[in-house]
């Protein structure tokens, strides 16, 4: 009964049609990460050096990785967060004075986008806005969630807040509409939509915070906001920090869900089709799993692959494209490893 089992399973495995590709990581390297896609299949994230230092890189369709020449300094990362379908590229890296300044690369020219403050940026819509946070110095700083239009460097457009200190914006898109995190005047946070002008808070699950991330819009102006989503987490309990990934839309904000074993789940992004991607965890520091939603099950991405292909773990799904590639972190042959996963 055992070996039929077996069979049964791996016959499942092969029957499933996803494939997944090793991106590999800089010469002589170590970790790498795959953080963001874009329809045409370039990946964005970063990769461990033969220093140990984790740099900002990309890979083009066919897999081969790039290295983006952020600032080498000791001590400090760079990595990007997010890419569009015009190849720009956005995220944060570390400079002579400041660990975070957000960064945009296209064409081979990568822009500052801070000066002086420190800063992150998250994503990039197709006409190059740009989603993340922007630092203000003070007792106690000013986190504030941000838009770049237009991709430009200086001081970018502050969407406002719930009253808090410390907010970001997650995902833009070329309307102006946005998702992320603000804080209430409680020290609570709250996932926000930014819409005609204003934040509109999303509320939580049940909990006391929640957290927005990933932001599709179909059309726009679109009065009904039917075709406006938001992804994230919420935490599900007052005084619990259980937390469930949501989707939201037309005022509604839904659980949909987590896999076994897990009491903690994040989604990180959503494509055109409502397919969701992200991770969850277990309360006793169990290994982290990758997941795929499809609109009504959620699944496992390590039971989407054949385990002769080496991956032990697929922790992390941060980004998915329109055409259903997922990419994120696992772990293969004992190395952690960027992915990109394909249906």
């Amino acid at each position: 009964m055992r070996s039929k089992l077996i069979l049964l399973l791996a016959a499942f495995l092969l029957s499933t049609g996803w494939t997944i590709r090793d991106l590999g990581t800089l010469p002589s390297g170590g970790l790498s990460v795959a953080q963001a896609i874009n329809n045409g299949g370039t990946v964005g994230g970063m990769a461990g050096n033969s220093a140990g230092v984790m740099r900002a890189v990309w890979w083009n369709a066919a897999g081969v990785i790039h290295e983006i020449p952020t600032p080498v300094v000791p001590g400090r990362f760079s990595t990007v967060y997010g890419i569009n379908d015009k190849g720009a590229m956005v995220g944060s890296m570390g400079t002579p004075t400041s660990d975070a300044h957000a960064f945009k690369y296209q064409f081979g020219v990568l822009t500052d986008l801070t000066a002086p403050s420190t800063s992150i940026a998250f994503a990039i819509s197709p006409s190059n806005n740009i989603a993340g946070q922007w630092t203000v110095a003070g007792t106690p700083p000013r986190h504030y969630a941000v838009v770049w239009g237009g991709g430009t460097a200086g001081t970018p457009f502050a969407l406002g807040g719930f009253g808090g200190w410390v907010d970001f914006t997650y995902d833009v898109a070329d309307a102006p509409v946005a998702s992320g995190t603000a804080a209430l005047t409680t020290g609570k946070r709250h996932a926000f939509l930014y819409i005609s002008g204003a934040m509109r808070d999303l509320g939580t699950l049940g909990g006391s915070n929640s957290f927005g991330r990933g932001l599709l819009v179909g059309t726009w102006p679109d009065p009904s906001e039917a075709s406006i989503y938001v992804v994230g987490s919420s935490e599900i309990t007052p005084g619990s920090l259980d937390s469930r990934a949501f989707i939201y839309n037309s005022g509604i904000m839904r659980d949909i869900g987590t896999l076994p074993g897990c009491t903690n789940t994040t989604a990180y992004a959503i494509n055109k089709s409502k397919q969701v991607v992200g991770n969850c965890w277990g309360a006793s520091g169990a290994i982290n799993r990758a997941w795929l939603w499809n609109g009504v099950t959620m699944v496992a991405l390590e039971d989407l692959i054949d385990p002769a292909t080496g991956w032990t773990h697929l922790h992390v799904a941060y980004d998915i494209s329109d055409t259903g590639k997922i990419v994120g972190h696992g772990t293969r042959y004992g190395q952690g490893r960027a992915f990109v996963m394909t249906p």
